[in-house]
């Protein structure tokens, strides 16, 4: 359980400065697609 908090906050970590910055959030749109399927579900 402590691992799914810890990855959870650190992409929210990743994802409000991405947010902020339309260029940095394309590049997070482009490795979700890449990583998309090996997300654990």
């Amino acid at each position: 359980m402590t691992r799914v908090l810890e990855l959870m906050f650190n992409e929210a970590l990743f994802h409000c400065p991405a947010l902020q910055n339309p260029e940095m959030l394309e590049n997070v749109r482009r490795i979700e697609r890449i990583l998309g399927d090996e997300r654990v579900k």
